[in-house]
């Protein structure tokens, strides 16, 4: 099952169309990622992916890897930190079979063989 996300990360320490490109050739190939939009100027990255393959907490990494700064200031922080905490919720859920439905019990009972 696919869970599209669009989400916007800013990146300090962009300063040119160089980083911008190297950005997109990197996150691009991350598995999962459908699209990505660095913009040096207003220091943003967008990035539209599905959580069922990444979330934005192994994107942020990889930022990070090739030398660029998330910002980090208290509200993105804690923005960042609800995202990745949301994020793990609904991938768990994603990989989760679907159980019964607990409004209709009598069909539950007829296949559990007890009625």
């Amino acid at each position: 099952m696919e869970s599209i996300k669009k989400r916007t990360i800013e990146v300090d320490n962009m300063v040119c169309d160089g980083c911008e490109q190297k950005i997109k050739d990197v996150i691009s190939k991350i598995c999962g990622v459908k699209q990505v939009n660095a913009d040096y100027k207003k220091g943003k990255v967008k990035v539209i992916y599905n959580l069922s393959q990444t979330e934005l907490k192994s994107i942020e990494e990889k930022i990070k890897e090739i030398g660029y700064n998330i910002k980090d200031n208290f509200l993105t922080k804690l923005e960042r930190s609800f995202i990745h905490f949301c994020e793990e919720n609904e991938k768990s859920n994603l990989n989760q079979k679907a159980s019964p439905c607990c409004s209709n019990p009598e069909e539950i009972l007829k296949k559990a063989g007890k009625k």
